[in-house]
This record gives C-alpha cells, structure tokens and sequence, in this order.
C-alpha cells in the first residue's frame, strides 16, 4: 500500500512538472517607449557635441574668425577669450556665450555663429539591411527614414527591430519593435538619436 501511495505521489509531480510552461525571458520594453535623447531641443534646434563644426565670426575680432571643431573634451578655444565650452549647447547658446566673453573687450560685440558640420550625428545599423554599417546625419531623420538610408529591409522574414540608445545617465537600453510597427506607419516619426544602434532581424 505504502508503495502505491509513493508511485501516485511521483506520477503526480511528474505531471506537475510537464504542465508548467518554461520560464519567459523578460521582454524588452516597446520602442516608442524609448526617452528622447539630447541631439535635438525641445524647439527643434541641434545641440553640439564633440566633433562638430563651426562657423564663427566676430566683426570687431577678426582674429577670432573661422572654422572651430570641437574638441574630444567639448570645447572651443578662441584668441583673447580662450576657452570655451560648447558640448551641450546649442548654435544659439554657444553664440550668446562667445558674446558674453567678448563683451569685456569690445563695448557692442557682433557675432555671428552657424553650424557647418554636424558630425557628431552619427548611428549604427545592423543585421538585414542592405548597407549595414555607421550613418552620419545632417538633419532630423525618423527610424523609417534611417533604414532607407541603410539600404532598406534585406529581405522578407525580417520580423524584429532592436534599438540600442543610451539614456541620461550614461547606460544603455534595448528597446523593441515589431516590423509591423514599420509597415504601419509608426516609425514615421520615431526620430534617430546621435549614437542609436538599430539591429534588423
């Protein structure tokens, strides 16, 4: 009798065990839920990194007039004035700090400030599309926009779309989409951030 009990136990733990389904990996959360990152403001205009090139002119000196790229450190560095940060702000903002600096020196400065390259927008595609590889960009570019720059989906079973951006404080984060989400017209306005690694597959 014993034994009989022991063999229904068993049986029963055994069948307990290939009912219950194997453990789900954690999903990654949806791409729209992604933050936004620091290329663009709020307003539309690019904010300066490391690598990007600039136009200045200061009417009364002449000395600082030209072409500036920003140093691996985020700054500038100018005759009289020396150095200034730029990382982080925008053409407007870095413009309003070179006046402040000149103004010492020069009773009503006039300066002037364009962005000529912005290299420091560059991102990363992988796996099934036609031209994998790095993209710089020169203007606001949506997810849909950036996979026809990268030669397109490369074939038909493509069925996940995996975004790597890094948040605030410095980490990075996957973040999924199904390519439903592409055909659907979501990607439209999901705009490229500078340094976002999109894998296809």
């Amino acid at each position: 009798m014993p034994r009989i009990i022991i063999v229904s136990l068993l049986l029963s733990v055994i069948a307990a065990c290939a009912s219950t389904p194997p453990p789900q990996a954690p999903s990654r959360p949806e791409l729209n839920g992604a933050p936004k990152g620091k290329t663009y403001t709020d307003w539309g205009e690019f904010v300066l990194d490391a690598g990007d090139v600039v136009n200045i002119l200061v009417e009364e000196q002449p000395t600082m007039n030209g072409i500036q790229k920003i140093s691996p450190s985020g700054s500038i560095v100018l005759p009289v004035i020396g150095m200034i940060r730029a990382r982080g702000l925008t053409e407007t903002q870095l413009r309003e700090s070179i006046y402040l600096k000149v103004k010492p020196h020069v009773k009503i400065p006039r300066v002037s400030l364009n962005v000529v390259q912005m290299n420091s927008y560059v991102v990363f595609f992988e796996g099934k599309v036609g031209k994998p590889g790095s993209f710089k960009l020169e203007s606001r570019t949506s997810m849909q926009q950036g996979i026809v720059m990268a030669g397109g989906l490369k074939s038909d079973d493509v069925s996940r779309i995996t975004m790597v951006r890094m948040l605030p404080d410095g980490s990075r984060k996957r973040f999924e989409s199904s390519v439903k989400g592409l055909k659907e017209g979501f990607m439209d306005n999901f705009l490229l951030e500078r340094g976002d690694v999109i894998i296809v597959d």
